[in-house]
């Protein structure tokens, strides 16, 4: 969402405002301050979903254009300075992503280390934001698209249920599931997002110190931890 010139953080413009860092410059800098002073982190996944917001029968408050997105990728560069992974970063050596899919399956996890990886979500703008530049090589963030692009590596996936999961991950793509949804959510749900492979798993319900929208249901995916490291004992 857009305000003033600058991009706003939120859940649903108007109707949910609530977030824990309304200014997304802000939220950047708070980014980059923990990744400097925690060397080596494990990659950070940052979802961007640009929001669309309708007032009086149909008006859109703001349509979010590919404007706003190289003014996102600005920011971002601005921002996560040499935290930001890139397309460019990631794909160094290969000519495509599906090339390194097909060479060497994924880039090391060390190499990603102490990084911030953003995905862009599928939106309106996402697709336009590909064509603009198919090589990624001046894009910051990694546009979800279809997987027939042949630079698509990043695929959406919501339903945890589905088989498509599996195969996609068997293709060296990097899915991304969710535990839950909004007013929906189970533990079987959760845990069966956690059994589908998919290697990024979103939620509404985040641990916190503050947790308390739901207190029978908090997204930890196994003994109280949020990140598991698959094929490591």
């Amino acid at each position: 969402m857009q305000c003033g010139g600058n991009l706003r953080v939120c859940h649903i413009p108007i109707f949910d405002m609530n977030s824990s860092c309304y200014d997304l410059k802000t939220a950047l800098k708070e980014i980059k301050m923990w990744s400097d002073n925690n060397p080596s982190h494990l990659p950070i996944t940052i979802l961007i979903e640009p929001k669309v917001a309708f007032l009086n029968e149909g008006t859109i408050f703001h349509q979010f254009s590919l404007a706003d997105a190289k003014l996102l990728d600005t920011d971002l560069a601005e921002g996560l300075g040499d935290s930001l992974y890139t397309p460019q970063d990631m794909m160094k050596g290969y000519t495509s992503f599906t090339q390194l899919r097909e060479t060497i399956g994924s880039v090391p996890l060390e190499e990603t280390l102490g990084k911030v990886l953003v995905i862009f979500h599928p939106s309106a703008v996402t697709n336009d934001y590909y064509a603009a530049d198919e090589s990624l090589m001046t894009q910051k963030m990694f546009p979800s698209v279809s997987p027939d692009k042949e630079n698509a590596l990043f695929v959406l996936e919501n339903d945890p249920y589905s088989e498509n999961i599996a195969s996609l991950v068997a293709q060296n793509y990097i899915v991304r599931t969710r535990a839950d949804s909004f007013l929906f959510y189970s533990n079987e749900k959760r845990e069966k997002a956690v059994e589908s492979g998919a290697q990024i798993i979103s939620s509404d319900y985040p641990p916190s110190d503050t947790a308390t929208q739901n207190n029978d249901y908090i997204a930890y995916l196994k003994d109280r931890f949020t990140i598991i490291l698959r094929g490591i004992s």
